[in-house]
């Protein structure tokens, strides 16, 4: 049976988060109710551009120490980039995810170690 996203993570989260002295991890849609300050990492794992409205309510329920990790990275970030500056919180965009997962392939294929330096130069002559 297929499953939708957020059911997928859900199973993650309640699978990892129920290990004694670890960090506490949920997974929610964008329709769940909110908390303030309820939140330190948001993982964005969609491939929209633009923070939709319904997506800006988690952006504006973080914790003072928050940070945004999105999986988009390039132009495809800039969207959330800005609306990470307007709330303060941290954002990293997905080009080091990329990196290193290709790092991890190239690893894999050659049996090589793969040049990262080289890899996220190369990325950046590419944006």
């Amino acid at each position: 049976a297929r499953m939708e996203g957020a059911s997928v993570f859900r199973i993650l989260a309640e699978r990892v988060g129920a290990s004694p002295g670890k960090t506490r991890i949920k997974a929610a849609a964008f329709a769940d109710p909110l908390i303030a300050g309820s939140w330190d990492l948001l993982v964005r794992a969609i491939s929209a551009e633009e923070v939709s409205p319904d997506e800006e309510r988690w952006w504006e329920a973080h914790a003072p120490h928050a940070a945004v990790l999105d999986l988009n990275y390039g132009a495809r970030a800039a969207g959330a980039r800005a609306v990470a500056q307007e709330h303060g919180v941290r954002y990293e965009d997905g080009s080091a995810f990329l990196i290193h997962q290709g790092a991890a392939s190239f690893a894999f294929w050659t049996g090589n170690e793969a040049p990262i330096a080289a890899m996220r130069e190369a990325f950046r002559a590419a944006e």
